[in-house]
């Protein structure tokens, strides 16, 4: 496999700790879809200065990626481009020349033989995006592999946590760090067991805690979503675990054979798209579950709930590292969805930029939309629960029909009067306007769809508007 880097050419290679165009992380803390410093336009975009400045071949076979590439300034030197593949291969490029500087394998990558599913052929490594720390210029990342003196088998497999520094790669003292085996706190009877876990979404940082999201390999195996801390402190490791499907609403019995495929499920794997992070709180949207608590009563996403299937999820991380569940909104047909396999959770939660997207009663709205099509406007400061609505419908600001599944996430621009964007399996790109209705709450309207048509499958990926920081009339 190839990869590109496009770029204005003559754009200056800066030389200063962390560029305001450095990516050192996937998008911006809350996931908003916006990223407005990359000095683009129209003109500029379509201008012959923006072409591709290099490609890199991989020399080994069938090496692919997954993870997005990261774009980092060390202090006193020049912009760097890092890759981490799912080979468990890390390299670190000059950015304006392509030249390969530094090359890390972090261990032997686990067979896709062994996750019975062909989602991700021939080797899975690292999956998720990396997250750069700029104070320190360390880099964090989860890699999959197998147990010491093992090179195959399902219940052999393990992820490790590396904190490497940046630009030797160098591991730091005290890492890595194996996941395996941790409990989760709201239910110690399920472990993890990284043979059949995929740690897709992108990582994020919060009070000190690297933060990574699981799902797993298909749907397949025993297995439910997790949402873990690892302290940055070396010697400390793992410290919360929340498991998405927990008793008493799990499934029942138990079961320990790895192939019996009741463990619950409701895994996070959002295509990718990283965790927003606010304040001291991590949202993440979970997918396909088996545990049906809520039943069809209707309940408030304040009270504590054990089945987090086909949920919308807002948990608060404290300065220890725990995790407590805070709020959830649960679609009133969930049980529908968990059978038809229509994942909410194909797509991750933009929450978009506060000082425009808000209206009576709303400070902060977040968006997201699954493998049905439906897209969920709610309120980020209080998620909708389930059933909530007067009519025992959802309990959210709007629903939206896309007309077909969505997998990544909205992207947004909060200039102009503020617009949302999507791009859902074969459909035109679709923008819809922010505007408010008679009694001032926030209600979006179809804007206008392009007369281009994405693929008619899986792989459109994630939206991501830029501007010119800002200016009217920039946005792309």
């Amino acid at each position: 496999m190839r990869l590109s880097l496009v770029a204005l050419a003559s754009m200056p290679v800066l030389v200063a700790p962390l560029a305001s165009t450095d990516s050192y992380r996937d998008a911006d803390l809350p996931q908003s879809g916006y990223l407005p410093n990359h000095y683009l336009n129209p003109n500029v975009a379509g201008s012959s200065s923006f072409k591709n400045l290099w490609t890199f071949t991989s020399p080994v076979p069938r090496e692919q990626w997954l993870a997005k590439p990261l774009v980092y300034t060390p202090n006193g030197q020049s912009e760097l481009v890092i890759t981490a593949s799912e080979m468990n291969i890390v390299r670190v490029f000059d950015s304006k020349t392509g030249n390969v500087l530094k090359t890390r394998t972090l261990q032997p990558p686990f067979s896709a033989a062994d996750s019975n599913c062909g989602d991700i052929p021939d080797w899975i490594g690292v999956t998720g995006t990396p997250i750069i720390d700029p104070n320190t210029d360390i880099m964090y990342l989860f890699s999959k592999g197998y147990k010491d003196g093992t090179t195959s088998g399902t219940s052999n497999g393990v992820y490790k946590m590396y904190a490497i520094r940046i630009p030797t790669l160098e591991d730091v003292a005290g890492f890595p760090v194996l996941i395996d085996g941790m409990n989760a706190d709201n239910d110690p009877a399920r472990y993890f067991v990284g043979g059949v876990a995929l740690q897709r979404p992108s990582l994020t940082e919060l009070n000190g805690h690297i933060v990574a999201a699981f799902g797993s390999h298909c749907g397949r195996w025993n297995y439910t979503g997790y949402i873990l801390s690892v302290s940055k402190t070396p010697g400390v490791g793992p410290v919360s675990m929340w498991a998405t499907e927990a008793a008493p609403g799990a499934p029942k019995p138990q079961p320990l054979d790895l192939a019996t495929e009741t463990g619950g499920k409701a895994g996070i794997w959002q295509s990718g798209m990283g965790l927003p992070t606010i304040g001291n709180n991590v949202f993440f949207v979970s997918g396909n579950g088996q545990g049906h608590a809520n039943g069809n009563v209707p309940a408030s996403g304040r009270l504590p709930m054990s089945t987090l299937d086909e949920c919308i999820v807002r948990m608060e991380l404290s300065a220890a590292g725990k995790f407590s569940l805070i709020d959830y909104f649960q679609p009133y047909d969930y049980i529908g969805l968990d059978a038809g396999d229509r994942d909410v959770g194909s797509s991750g939660l933009a929450v978009l930029d506060p000082s425009v997207f808000k209206g009576a009663g709303v400070n902060r709205i977040g968006v997201t939309a699954g493998k049905k099509g439906r897209t969920y406007v709610v309120n980020a400061d209080n998620l909708g629960g389930f059933r909530q609505a007067p009519d025992g419908g959802d309990g959210v600001l709007q629903t939206i029909e896309l007309g077909n599944s969505l997998y990544g996430g909205f992207g947004s621009y909060p200039a102009e009067g503020g617009y949302i964007y999507a791009s859902s399996i074969g459909n035109s790109l679709v923008a819809y306007k922010l505007g408010f209705d008679s009694k001032g709450a926030p209600q979006f309207s179809l804007a206008g769809k392009s007369a281009w048509v994405s693929a008619g499958r899986v792989g459109v990926g994630q939206i991501t508007v830029t501007s010119d920081n800002g200016k009217p009339g920039t946005g792309i």
